[in-house]
């Protein structure tokens, strides 16, 4: 290990640097669903005009059905309605939210199934959960659908005499990891053995050079898996003393969860490190 001493006013320069610097790589979030070709099973006006599917991935959460502008889909009443967006590509997805009809009849869409997976029959697919119900005096709701994995992701109404009428869908996905992950810049802070991250600005209870400051590129904020120096996978120190660190499990983009295999660095109360992995210092 690295010999380290650190004044008490250069380690508070450092610090506020680290914190400043934080800020910078504020995360936003990715609707995979917008401008993507949507479907459903019915329209109200046939394929052009008010109420077609792709009205529910403009871009536009207006949440009152003008028929004149057209901002909301519509099928007719039927059994089992169902609209679907293809993402191009299969994602991993972290939530879906769904902007309902305030104007009139809110509590069409009660209750509502979610449908996430390869497949362009949406029922063939998982759901994601059970039945879900929107509070209609609300415009919209979230619904979290965490590390499912599919291309098309459908929203379906169970029973007869439905309609389904849809102002917006976003398809929110979970940020993953490109080959290594160095360009990874989601939020899981815990590793795979369920250990929470120490966060990348404290020398605390593992003193490292991984800091902002040192990386300024790599996203270092808060306690986030990253992976700034090359190992396989994105990975984190942690707050387990007498663990230094270890690899995170986060999905890998194409495909499923994981990325490099486990391996993890125990410090003992009198050793520099115990290996059975590369050393992080």
């Amino acid at each position: 290990m690295r010999n380290l001493s650190i004044t008490g006013t250069s380690l508070a320069l450092l610090l506020g640097l680290c914190c400043c610097l934080s800020g910078a790589f504020a995360t936003t979030d990715l609707n995979a669903a917008l401008g993507k070709t949507a479907f459903q099973t019915s329209s109200l006006n046939g394929t052009q005009g008010p109420g077609v599917a792709s009205l529910a991935v403009d871009g536009i959460t207006n949440t009152y059905m003008n028929y004149g502008t057209a901002t909301c889909t519509h099928t007719k009443e039927e059994t089992g309605p169902s609209w679907w967006v293809d993402l191009g590509r299969s994602y991993v997805i972290d939530r879906v939210v769904i902007f309902n009809r305030m104007d009139c009849c809110s509590e069409r869409l009660n209750p509502f199934n979610i449908h996430i997976g390869d497949s362009d029959q949406v029922s063939e697919n998982p759901r994601c959960g059970g039945d879900h119900q929107i509070d209609v005096t609300k415009p919209s709701v979230s619904i979290p659908c965490r590390w499912m994995i599919g291309r098309y992701v459908g929203v379906r109404l169970t029973g007869p005499s439905r309609i389904l009428t849809l102002c917006e869908v976003q398809v929110i996905t979970e940020p993953c990891q490109v080959r290594d992950g160095a360009s990874y810049r989601g939020t899981v802070s815990v590793t795979r053995t369920g250990k929470t991250c120490q966060r990348w600005d404290r020398l605390f209870p593992h003193t490292h050079d991984k800091t902002p400051h040192n990386y300024p590129s790599s996203g270092l904020e808060e306690n986030y898996c990253r992976n700034p120096d090359g190992e396989p996978g994105v990975w984190c120190f942690t707050t387990n003393p007498l663990v230094r660190w270890e690899l995170c499990e986060v999905p890998v983009c194409g495909g499923a969860k994981g990325g490099a295999h486990l391996r993890s660095v125990a410090v003992g109360p009198n050793s520099s490190a115990i290996t059975t992995g590369l050393v992080h210092w």
